[in-house]
């Protein structure tokens, strides 16, 4: 696709980068990698949500966090402090507890986790079609 002319002006964007490569400057290597802010709270056990997973904080000290949310990792600061950095997890995974390597797991988890819904589910479609699928129903 980059080398299709644009819209009505034809500008091709390939061209135009090879052309423009040769203006711009390298950028600094002790420059950080971007990333992303966000603001989170501790729970009573330590641990910090973000993006459907839960990741320990540790120490004693339950106030909020920042998470940096880089392209392969996340670190998590408290009072500019970084206390745990901890690699992204694959797509798709929720609902997981994560612990800085290197320490070990929190002295406490939760008693009432949420543990997924998977296996309710398989239960409840063992039991048969669900209302309304039966086959012959007339609207």
């Amino acid at each position: 696709m980059h080398h299709r002319p644009a819209s009505k002006t034809g500008l091709i964007p390939g061209k135009a980068f090879e052309h423009e490569r040769g203006y711009l400057i390298p950028l600094p290597p002790e420059l950080p990698a971007p990333y992303c802010s966000h603001q989170r709270g501790t729970d009573q056990y330590g641990y910090a949500a973000f993006q459907g997973n839960y990741y320990w904080v540790p120490g004693s000290s339950r106030e909020d966090v920042k998470l940096l949310e880089y392209a392969q990792s996340m670190k998590i600061y408290q009072r500019q402090i970084c206390v745990a950095e901890y690699a992204l997890p694959p797509w798709g995974v929720k609902n997981a507890h994560f612990s800085p390597e290197g320490q070990g797991a929190p002295p406490r988890l939760p008693k009432r986790r949420n543990h997924g819904s998977q296996h309710e589910e398989q239960r409840l479609r063992a039991l048969g079609p669900a209302q309304g699928e039966s086959e012959g129903q007339d609207g």
